[in-house]
């Protein structure tokens, strides 16, 4: 597996770390974690994309998904406002035409 790793980096682990992962492999800063908050906000709530209601197929995890990429505070993000796996992959393979490997060694 490592032949296929391209690049590694280290980023802080406060809540807000998916979003700082994505930022980081556009090329942007970790600071830049709201910008991609945004960008998968925009991409969920859009008028052209029923598609990401019909994938996520559940309104009340539609809804927290919505509620969790509402978040535009500083520090560390509760709980609640971490990307959460599959339905924030779908936004980034949609948004940003990539496919998401989700690799941990955490329990959460």
């Amino acid at each position: 597996m490592h032949d296929f790793i391209q690049k590694v980096e280290e980023i802080p682990g406060d809540g807000h770390c998916g979003f700082r992962a994505v930022a980081v492999l556009h090329n942007l800063t970790v600071d830049d974690h709201q910008l991609i908050w945004y960008h998968h906000y925009k991409e969920l709530v859009g008028v052209e994309n029923a598609r990401c209601r019909r994938m996520i197929n559940d309104d009340r995890r539609y809804k927290e998904v919505s509620d969790a990429l509402s978040f535009a505070g500083i520090g560390d993000a509760p709980l609640d406002k971490w990307m959460t796996m599959p339905d924030m992959s779908l936004l980034i393979a949609q948004k940003f035409n990539q496919t998401v490997v989700v690799l941990s060694i955490g329990k959460g």
